[in-house]
């Protein structure tokens, strides 16, 4: 294995999932980090064909490449030198055949928080290892920049889900076949794909418990194939619907029931990000999508209490720690997995840094930290002290310089 020597300075490419805002925004932050530590690195704006990053390698003579939610490509091999991290910010798709494949025993694994918890039960050849996001000093200099708008009790900036399609009445009738031992075979039509979701989506909202962390897409998918009898000439005509139901649908009946409660408590309140104005009940909140950095953070600024929620339970994530970062004040709900890689606990106290509530007493605490605003303020610059302190981009890059010397 090439392990890295401490005084080595590396050239390191660094490849996003998807051209967009965000994976370019990480993969810049982290490349940074890399910077602040002297070694080199080059953050790419898309993803590259195997055979390009193959090329890439080889004129720029590149030592690690990073890439987000990828493996190797099995068909086209990196120089023999080059070590190989796979970042994984995403649940793992490790069901899918072959993908212990994608490794090799030089390449590291991360993923953003606890493997086990985001659903890897492979065994890999490689080292796995938690990487979460980091922190740019600009962001933590924006903290006392002055805020220009009015106050809101109460934010939240993320996606929702689009309500699912269903059908009750013929869903009611294909359980009823289900029941008399008729299994369902050759599923092809939409009109009885439609169906089985329908069924799908009651079997998660019976066993999923929102807003308490603790999300197992395995154990979900399971619960749903035993709640049709299916052959498996249909199970690939499903693919997709188990694939929304076990990792989206959970974080919509999270986000229902999160912002249902915070309704109680005030009106003072704005969504942001894509599907809030496709759910009727919240489209007079819903403020669309903000385009800028800069407007995000002054959304987490001038909000009294930013709303927090994860399926998983791994709370730190880049929203969580861009808030922190500028004194935001996160309000979340305690998980099971607070203490693990990626949880909470891992970095900040409860009371002192942030807000945690369950959802027995999510009206109470809010109304407790709502009308508290010196120790809101008190616990957002404590948050912002240890982000300065631990959770920048270029204490992400020395992990990583440690790991690639084990």
């Amino acid at each position: 294995m090439n392990r890295v020597t401490p005084n080595k300075l590396l050239r390191i490419l660094i490849v996003p999932n998807h051209p967009n805002a965000y994976d370019q925004r990480m993969v810049k932050g982290l490349a940074n980090g890399f910077h602040v530590l002297g070694h080199h690195a080059h953050a790419l704006f898309a993803p590259l064909a195997p055979i390009a990053l193959l090329r890439m390698c080889e004129n720029l003579s590149i030592d690690v490449v990073i890439q987000v939610n990828r493996t190797r490509d099995p068909n086209t091999p990196l120089p023999s030198h080059v070590r190989h991290i796979a970042w994984f910010q995403d649940v793992f798709p490790e069901t899918l055949e072959g993908f212990a494949e994608g490794f090799e025993a030089s390449d590291i694994l991360y993923a953003l928080g606890d493997a086990g918890v985001l659903g890897l039960h492979t065994a890999l050849p490689c080292y796995v290892g938690s990487l979460v996001t980091g922190v740019d000093q600009a962001v933590i200099n924006s903290r006392d920049r002055p805020i220009h708008s009015d106050q809101v009790d109460f934010s939240l900036c993320g996606f929702i889900p689009r309500p699912p399609d269903t059908t009750p009445q013929i869903a009611r009738n294909v359980a009823a076949q289900r029941l008399a031992g008729k299994p369902i075979q050759n599923l092809t039509s939409l009109a009885l794909r439609n169906i089985i979701e329908n069924i799908y989506q009651n079997v998660v909202e019976d066993t999923y418990r929102p807003l308490r962390g603790e999300l197992d897409i395995h154990e979900l998918t399971t619960e749903m194939l035993k709640s049709v009898d299916l052959d498996e000439s249909s199970l690939p005509h499903v693919k997709a619907d188990i694939n929304y139901l076990t990792r989206e649908y959970p974080r919509l009946l999270d986000r229902v029931a999160l912002i249902t409660e915070i309704l109680q408590v005030s009106k003072s309140l704005e969504l942001y990000g894509p599907g809030w104005a496709s759910h009727p009940m919240f489209q007079p909140y819903a403020h669309g999508m903000i385009e800028t950095q800069s407007g995000l953070l002054d959304v987490y600024r001038r909000s009294r209490i930013n709303l927090a929620n994860n399926t998983h339970g791994l709370g730190l994530h880049s929203r969580t720690f861009e808030c922190m970062a500028v004194g935001g004040f996160i309000f979340t709900h305690a998980s099971p997995h607070d203490d693990k890689p990626g949880g909470m606990l891992t970095a900040f106290e409860p009371g002192i840094h942030y807000g945690m509530f369950t959802p027995e007493n999510i009206r109470e605490e809010a109304h407790r930290w709502l009308k508290n605003d010196k120790k809101r303020i008190e616990a957002g610059f404590r948050a912002a002290e240890v982000i300065r302190e631990r959770h920048c981009w270029h204490h992400r890059a020395q992990q990583i310089i440690n790991d690639l010397g084990k």
